[in-house]
């Protein structure tokens, strides 16, 4: 055999194939996969087993498999029922951190995310704070500060933990620190101040004032945070506002249609008692008629 041509063989053997699977294949896989769901029929589809087919080469994957759940090979079913629409969708899971979603499917968001999930966690990044007096002492430095509110039971804040501490390594030029909302009475207050309903609830304070954090759960989303935190709080909080505005247009728009929807009801109800009441007048009537 010509040496060029078992030299070429060689390389391409050692290129691992796009596994194109049923979803019930991986459903309960746990070991590490870059999964896309995608349909190959269209051109969406077909960049992105391209995209696929470049990362698979690069050392950054380096024990991934990569697979492929595409609509038009067996799992129409999946797709019909799924909501997934006919954009591609790529996931990182790994035994170690379950399921991770990418924000986009664009080649260099899908290596930024694998670097993110090659960071080593850091153990020293993110600071507790258990007590009004640390809360306040660390609102007093000069660099912004990111505090995490979370609770132990929740477990999209575990998941958000390894990337809020990662974040906090890489970003500097910030103080990163976490409250458990019900470790105590004063953190609770903190909590409540901020007005935290849901967990993990992250939020931004800077130049005497707070934001709530309304980006991605990744890292490079919670370091961009920092930059503009103390770039353009004014702009982050008028942002909140009209979003916190919008919220409370909608919920009262919400309690309109819902008072407007109890009226109707009581009308329909009062007619339906009316008509009751007029049929058994005409059936006394009737009777009398006939008596």
């Amino acid at each position: 055999m010509n040496r060029l041509v078992f030299l070429g063989f060689v390389l391409v053997a050692a290129v691992m194939a796009i596994d194109f699977v049923a979803f019930e294949e991986i459903q309960n896989d746990q070991s590490d996969l870059i999964v896309s769901f995608l349909d190959s029929s269209n051109e969406l589809g077909e960049a992105m087993i391209k995209t696929l087919e470049t990362l698979e080469t690069e050392e950054l994957f380096n024990g991934f498999r990569f697979v492929a759940v595409d609509k038009v090979k067996g799992n129409e079913d999946f797709f019909a029922t799924s909501g997934f629409g006919d954009a591609p969708l790529v996931f990182i899971t790994t035994e170690k951190d379950g399921i991770d979603r990418v924000e986009g499917t664009d080649i260099d968001v899908i290596r930024s995310a694998m670097e993110e999930k090659r960071m080593e966690v850091p153990t020293d990044s993110v600071v507790t704070l258990t007590s009004g007096e640390a809360i306040e002492n660390i609102l007093l430095s000069e660099k912004p500060v990111i505090i995490k509110c979370f609770e132990q039971w929740c477990g999209h804040c575990k998941h958000l933990a390894p990337t809020f501490a990662k974040a906090g390594k890489l970003a500097e030029n910030a103080i990163f620190a976490e409250v458990e909302c019900s470790f105590n009475d004063e953190t609770k207050a903190f909590c409540d101040e901020r007005g935290v309903r849901g967990f993990p609830t992250v939020v931004g304070y800077a130049n005497d004032q707070f934001v709530r954090y309304q980006g991605a759960r990744n890292v490079k989303s919670l370091v961009a945070f920092v930059d503009e935190l103390a770039e353009n709080i004014e702009g982050l909080i008028s942002q909140e506002e009209e979003l916190k505005a919008a919220e409370e247009a909608e919920a009262k728009a919400e309690e309109a249609r819902h008072a407007e929807e109890e009226a109707l009801e009581a009308r329909w109800m009062e007619l339906m008692d009316r008509i009751a009441e007029l049929e058994a007048e005409n059936k006394a009537l009737k009777e009398q008629l006939e008596a």
